[in-house]
């Protein structure tokens, strides 16, 4: 049976690599599950693929959309921590 958690997910590409990707983030979670399979849902748009200048830029953009994400979650009664 599986756990529901509250996730931000990617969905873009690598330019210079020309791959597409879907990489999840489970907000506050903190083991490590690296080739296991999980299945999403997805409810939210939070905005569209962006190139940054450079990576601080990009760290900054990341750590806004995790904010907005747990924000959209807590708003609507969703919120685990394991």
């Amino acid at each position: 049976m599986g756990v529901s958690m509250p996730i931000a997910l990617k969905i873009g590409g690598y330019i210079l690599l020309d791959i597409g990707v879907a990489e999840t983030y489970i907000l506050d979670f903190e083991k490590n599950i690296y080739d296991r399979w999980i299945s999403v849902s997805l409810i939210k748009k939070i905005r569209n693929n962006k190139k940054f200048p450079s990576a601080k830029g990009l760290i900054i953009q990341m750590k806004k959309d995790e904010s907005e994400a747990k924000k959209y979650f807590e708003y609507h009664g969703v919120s685990r921590k394991l």
